[in-house]
């Protein structure tokens, strides 16, 4: 047997497994209907709901089956209160809504059916800081990367940035067939599951048009709707694209951008059209400036600075400092008497500026490869070596008796 860690996206999987076996669920519009609806769901005799544990135990062990890896971990979220909330200021997937009781039962039932079966890794509630799924499998992927081939199976497209020579994303994607065929590529070459696109660096430059690496940039630029990351509005793929392949990074877009003589930003958004193929120059939007919003129903617009050089530059830093606490970057207002009245009035709300917010985006978007609870593991913790006999007898007291024989 060939040696293989498959890293398996729990929650990705649960979710979709849940969802994809409970329409009418899924379609009711009033509380009413959904506890009627929920009557209905796969569960046990005493009211243990299984229809997602099935689903996702059915898939695992097809995969295992079929893919024969010889090491496996499955990871997990556990709340949406991480690490990344304090970035964002609590707004992090401040758009999805709650999970559904009968889903959430269900990921404390899979987890405690996979203990001792199944290598998992996911935070605890009392953990210093809370990690989502991704963070687990970018640590578990960039530890063992080296020792052995690394396969990602998820439906989350943020997995992409850890695509490497030695670490592939299996995407669940309804397109995945469409997408072997634009590639010009054969399938049963890739040996995927059902239903996956397998991501490389090269069908991820021939898809995406961009690095791995690169993933993060689009995210903080583009912004994703699903994680509520909010990216520079008003910036879109089509400029997006170009820009990466021409700069690589925010950082170099932003040190080409700023600080420009009009006559230099002139030939830049030439260069822009005539070399980039970017119709509409996205400078406007990428140096927009934030807004603070005081208790005189004044706004305060200001810019980011590279560093605080002036006198009144240094003492805006020292007030702001003090008033809303520290920045992501020096700033300086760009309205009239911007700091007297910054200095005499309460602020109410805030708009970050465009760039302000693309950094923050690229932070949030950013999967964590060093999460603790991976320093002191090795390879052969992961190792896969399936008790059959146990995991039956496990799953007969889910009254699930037909995945093993």
């Amino acid at each position: 047997m060939n040696k293989k860690l498959l890293v398996i996206d729990g929650s990705s999987l649960l979710s979709t497994s849940f969802y994809g076996t409970a329409r009418e669920f899924l379609m009711a519009k009033t509380p009413e209907d959904r506890e009627e609806a929920a009557k209905k769901l796969l569960q046990t005799s005493d009211g243990v709901y299984t229809n997602g544990v099935y689903t996702f135990m059915k898939t695992l062990l097809n995969l295992i089956k079929t893919q024969k890896p010889s090491h496996m971990a499955v990871v997990w979220d556990i709340s949406r209160q991480t690490f990344r909330q304090q970035i964002a200021g609590g707004t992090y997937k401040g758009t999805r809504k709650e999970t559904p009781h009968p889903l959430k039962q269900q990921f404390v039932t899979t987890q405690n059916l996979l203990e001792g079966i199944i290598p998992q890794f996911k935070s605890d509630f009392d953990d210093e800081e809370i990690y989502e799924a991704d963070d687990f499998a970018g640590s578990i992927a960039k530890k063992f990367e080296e020792e052995i081939p690394v396969f990602l199976y998820t439906k989350d497209e943020d997995y992409l940035q850890l695509v490497s020579e030695n670490t592939r994303v299996w995407l669940v994607t309804s397109k995945a067939d469409d997408m072997f065929e634009e590639c010009g590529l054969d399938k049963k070459e890739f040996k995927v599951p059902n239903g996956a696109f397998e991501f490389t660096p090269v069908t991820l430059k021939q898809v995406k048009g961009i690095e791995p690496y690169q993933i993060i940039e689009y995210k903080a630029l583009c912004g994703d709707t699903s994680d509520n990351i909010p990216g520079v509005k008003g910036v879109g793929e089509k400029a997006v694209i170009p820009l990466l392949n021409e700069y690589g990074c925010i950082e170099n877009i932003y040190d080409t951008i700023e600080n420009l003589a009009p006559k230099d930003e002139k030939l830049l958004k030439k260069f822009f059209k005539d070399s980039l193929g970017i119709a509409r120059s996205p400078i406007s939007y990428l140096l927009k400036d934030g807004i603070m919003m005081t208790s005189d129903a004044e706004q305060l617009t200001y810019k980011c600075i590279e560093e605080a050089v002036t006198e009144e530059q240094i003492k805006t830093q020292e007030v702001v400092r003090e008033k809303l606490g520290e920045t992501r970057f020096p700033i300086e207002f760009t309205c009239e008497n911007g700091l007297n009245k910054f200095m005499n009035t309460e602020i109410y709300g805030l708009e970050q500026s465009a760039k302000e917010s693309a950094f923050m985006s690229k932070q949030l978007a950013t999967i964590k490869t060093d999460v603790p609870q991976l320093k002191d593991k090795v390879l052969d913790d992961l190792k896969l070596d399936l008790d059959k006999d146990k995991l039956k007898e496990k799953l007969e007291k889910l009254e699930i008796k037909t995945l093993i024989k």
